[in-house]
């Protein structure tokens, strides 16, 4: 998947988030199945033009680095939203643990991950026998099926939405030159 996602999440300590997509729809939410339901469809299609539900004030919420310091908000963007879904520790903060958890639910059900741009996280090396070790996810290439890089070495992933892993095969499902190389088996 291509498409930037223009996404802004500001977490407030109050307990609610407040959506805003594309710099043109914004709204607050203290339900966090909703969030997640609402944002899920912005990652689907990037359409907000036929929603309802648009509060123009709260494009303009303004933070500061020190709102962020003193605990009132916390900020996060699609890929920090991604790289929390993957973390099996708590934030501290209800309402982003509630928004992952249930965005992660539903990313379940619809067996999708959307990746914006390269990140690192922990992942099960194959070629360590299932070691976990920090490994580079480029991007996503199919049905869970994913570009990524461990220890100078391109190949394919998979994503296990229920231990919350990608699994990296360094191994069998090697990629040079962006062609897939299989092993040979010698007989």
């Amino acid at each position: 998947m291509n498409r930037k996602f223009d996404t802004t999440l500001i977490f407030d300590n109050g307990g609610g988030v407040t959506l805003r997509f594309d710099g043109k729809w914004a709204h607050w939410f203290d339900d966090m199945e909703q969030a997640a339901l609402h944002y899920h469809s912005y990652l689907e299609d990037g359409m907000t033009d036929d929603w309802e539900g648009h509060e123009p004030d709260n494009l303009e919420v303004e933070w500061s680095i020190d709102d962020v310091r003193n605990g009132s908000y916390r900020i996060y963007f699609h890929e920090d939203v991604i790289k929390e879904i993957s973390n099996e520790d708590s934030t501290g903060w209800k309402n982003i643990d509630e928004f992952c958890l249930a965005l992660d639910e539903i990313l379940q059900r619809e067996n999708t991950m959307y990746v914006e741009k390269p990140f690192t996280t922990l992942a099960h090396i194959n070629s360590l026998g299932g070691e976990l070790q920090e490994a580079f996810i480029l991007e996503k290439l199919g049905d869970n099926d994913y570009l990524a890089e461990y220890d100078g070495v391109k190949c394919h992933a998979i994503y296990n939405p229920f231990t919350g892993r990608y699994y990296v095969d360094d191994v069998d499902a090697i990629i040079e030159d962006g062609l897939p190389r299989r092993k040979t088996i010698d007989r």
